[in-house]
């Protein structure tokens, strides 16, 4: 798995882009209680944000979703982070996937 990188101090984009079911190959439009949290190596929230946060559909795209994680999250720069993501596709369908995250110094405009 790739690892993705976020900027210190600096709102971040968290992007799902294509959700689709791999049962039938469409596209997840109606995934609910989608939610994202930013998680140290121990497995400890990170402190600075009420966690989760939301994670929303991207009105009329194919399987899109989309976050902020707030500036406010305190990390520390070159140490990596999980984003656990969750959510519900329906019966049987909940997922729960972990992301790694390597926090980067924010280089300004």
């Amino acid at each position: 798995m790739d690892v993705k990188l976020f900027k210190k101090d600096n709102d971040n984009i968290l992007k799902l882009v294509g959700m689709t079911d791999n049962e039938n190959d469409t596209y997840l439009n109606n995934i609910t209680g989608v939610q994202a949290t930013i998680k140290d190596y121990d497995g400890h929230n990170v402190s600075g944000v009420s966690w989760p946060v939301s994670v929303n559909y991207v009105i009329g795209s194919d399987g899109n979703y989309i976050a902020v994680l707030p500036y406010t999250a305190v990390v520390t720069l070159s140490q990596q982070y999980i984003v656990n993501i969750t959510g519900n596709a329906g019966v049987g369908k909940i997922f729960d996937v972990n992301l790694r995250a390597l926090c980067v110094e924010n280089e300004g405009p």
